[in-house]
């Protein structure tokens, strides 16, 4: 894990130091930093969403992930329904977690970022484990807009994806 940590940094200053030679606006991989951010902060570092994210997930923890999202913010899930500021955010995804144990592991992840804004668009597998029911699994991708503002990177918006779910073969 270590090394993959690592490996990632060091394709991030890379890439970074090209974007800024080319002078254009190009797609990266971000990893993990060594001291994740509290999401009551706000994240200081964009690479720490997915650890921030997975770690609120694991603890059912709504207030963690509403605290990622400016006030204003709008979530738009895949379902069609759209919550708009950071209390009927924070109530999304209290509703999921009332549904079960979640856990959420972010697959892939590439940012486009500038000075105080950036796009991180990212793919994700989440299990719910329902109270004496058979876990189930759902995955898909999600587009978020970020703005940095005081140092500090909230969502203004974030959008979500489900993929298909697959067909078990015969």
């Amino acid at each position: 894990m270590k090394a993959e940590r690592a490996r990632w940094r060091k394709m991030e200053g890379t890439m970074r130091r090209l974007i800024g030679t080319w002078g254009v606006l190009g797609f990266i991989f971000l990893g993990v930093s060594q001291a994740p951010a509290s999401a009551e902060e706000g994240l200081k570092l964009l690479a720490d969403a997915d650890e921030v994210f997975e770690e609120a997930f694991a603890n059912g923890d709504a207030d963690a992930i509403a605290e990622l999202y400016s006030e204003k913010a709008v979530l738009f899930l895949a379902d069609g329904e759209k919550f708009t500021g950071r209390d009927a955010i924070r109530q999304a995804y209290q509703g999921n977690f009332d549904a079960g144990r979640n856990t959420l592991n972010i697959t892939e992840r590439a940012t486009a970022p500038c000075k105080d804004q950036a796009m991180l668009i990212w793919t994700w597998e989440q299990e719910i484990a329902p109270p004496g029911q058979a876990p189930y699994k759902t995955h898909g991708a999600g587009s978020m807009f970020w703005q940095r503002r005081d140092g500090v990177w909230r969502i203004s918006s974030d959008m979500h994806v489900n993929a298909p779910m697959e067909q078990e073969k015969p």
